[in-house]
């Protein structure tokens, strides 16, 4: 291939208007501009996770440097980065493309529709994808550089890697490729503290020396960003450097990539733990119980609603999960006065089986935003909102209940059985659905009324409640008794939701 796409120079990078922007392009925005990272959850999280290696690798400072930087100074350094190292980002160099091994210049390239994830049809062996995949014959530069990042740390697990090639020797590879580090078994969902632009989010999710040295599950701190020093082979001693450094986690080399003129080789690259071992991504909620666990991304279950969790660093009391880098995160917008702040929550669910990683019906991306004031969210108003979804979620439990009870009344030949029919399930499942979807209109009013709840004024909670139980009343309304007698049923079941208003005598 004898192209040249420079990423510092080229425009690639997706934005939320539509238009693209090369690497130093963006750092030479204008502050003041409002522009976000655009395209689907997966892309933004590649592009953000290739920010955040530029912005380590062109500012390791230590706390109070970085007390004393603002965005334009730390913009500056990146830009100055990037005019220096500008020979290591083109995307075809003959000796050193951007983070790919020239040592597969033999090994015969796959189409790029083969490793773009779609959704499988109702076909039980997940042989039979969306014809959609099947168009991509051809990609421009852009995409190309969406896809060779993409599969580096998200990549689906399966038989369909090629590992029959190994670069080192005295490495051995299973039938079997593993699943992309960051994206995990079922696909986690991935979270962070957003400015009101692109600069000051990447400055406040910037991490400070201290900072990454206090993080034990990265025995080699910062480590080298990967185009300045890339392996020879699997296992070898830079290798497993990038294995064990916020850098080598920011853009994991799981997949040996180069592309091709027709297509893109890729075999199975170093290995990561998994979330099991306690190494994660720092964006991803990682929860401490017998066995470690993580939050997944979720079709069902918008990422606000696992607020709770994502933010428990708060809770005086101390918690379980964490999520180091909406925490680092939030400690640097509130040092540099950063208020209006978004928890966004995104990633892709897939599903996992006997080793292999697909899309089924189900599967999909996942985005959500909460917008939060960070001057005031503390230990206190994390109470408050805790509260808050948690009083929600019972009433939540008391809808759904409802609604299986009437159902089972219809439907149940065998009252004495614990276990709703499937007839059931189904139906309160899609209702329950359709209630949450009603109730994410006002996800971002829960911190509204829980800080002007701090000050006194609770008649905004009250308001939000009445509006939630009215809703949960129109779809428990809103259901269709099948015949005359089951009009009993449904008077029976009626969900009574007068805690929700907190005693008032009008539930």
């Amino acid at each position: 291939m004898n192209n040249s796409f420079n990423l510092v120079a080229e425009p690639w990078i997706l934005l939320n208007n539509s238009s693209r922007i090369s690497l130093l392009g963006l750092f030479s925005l204008d502050s003041d501009r409002n522009l976000q990272i655009g395209g689907n959850p997966i892309e933004v999280l590649t592009v953000l996770k290739l920010l955040q290696t530029i912005s380590l690798a062109a500012c390791p400072v230590h706390e109070d440097e970085y007390e004393d930087m603002d965005v334009e100074q730390f913009a500056n350094r990146c830009s100055e980065y990037l005019i220096k190292h500008k020979h290591l980002f083109d995307l075809y160099d003959q000796e050193r493309p951007f983070l790919q091994f020239p040592q597969l210049k033999d090994v015969e390239a796959a189409p790029f529709s083969t490793i773009i994830p779609y959704q499988v049809t109702a076909n039980a062996n997940k042989t039979a994808l969306n014809t959609f995949q099947f168009q991509f014959s051809n990609l421009d530069h852009p995409e190309r550089a969406y896809l060779l990042l993409q599969q580096l740390g998200f990549a689906l697990g399966g038989k369909g890697v090629n590992t029959s090639v190994c670069l080192s020797d005295t490495h051995s590879k299973s039938k079997t490729a593993s699943f992309g580090p960051s994206l995990g078994y079922y696909g986690f969902l991935h979270s962070y503290v957003f400015g009101s632009n692109l600069l000051e989010s990447l400055f406040i999710n910037l991490l400070t020396i201290e900072e990454v040295e206090s993080l034990t599950q990265f025995p080699k701190g910062i480590g080298v960003a990967p185009w300045e020093l890339m392996p020879e082979s699997e296992n070898c001693a830079t290798a497993l450097n990038l294995a064990n450094s916020i850098m080598g986690r920011l853009i994991p080399l799981n997949r040996f990539c180069l592309l091709k003129d027709d297509g893109i080789c890729v075999i199975e690259g170093i290995g990561y733990p998994t979330h099991k071992s306690g190494v994660v991504d720092l964006s991803t909620t990682l929860i401490a119980d017998k066995e470690y666990k993580a939050l997944w991304s979720n079709t069902e279950k918008s990422g606000w609603r696992e607020a709770e969790s994502i933010l428990s660093f708060l809770n005086e009391g101390g918690s379980n999960k964490t999520n180091l880098q909406v925490k680092f995160a939030l400690d640097h917008a509130q040092l540099h006065a950063i208020d209006h702040i978004r928890l966004v929550s995104l990633g892709l669910a897939v599903s996992y089986q006997s080793g292999e990683q697909y899309m089924s019906g189900t599967n999909d991306y996942v985005y959500s935003e909460l917008k939060l004031n960070a001057r005031q969210l503390n230990s206190l108003l994390y109470g408050h909102l805790k509260q808050e979804w948690s009083d929600l979620n019972k009433c939540a439990f008391k809808l759904s209940t409802a609604i299986s009870n009437f159902y089972k009344d219809q439907y149940a030949k065998n009252q004495s059985t614990a276990k709703s029919p499937p007839i059931v399930t189904g139906k309160t499942s899609k209702i329950m659905t359709a209630f949450w979807q009603k109730v994410d209109a006002y996800a971002n009013q829960f911190p509204k009324v829980c800080e002007a709840a701090l000050m006194g004024d609770t008649e905004p909670r009250t308001k939000l409640r009445t509006t939630i139980r009215d809703l949960a009343h129109g779809i428990y309304t809103e259901l269709k008794p099948l015949h005359s007698k089951s009009l009993d049923a449904w008077v029976k079941n009626k969900p009574h939701l007068h805690f929700y208003l907190e005693g008032k005598n009008n539930g």
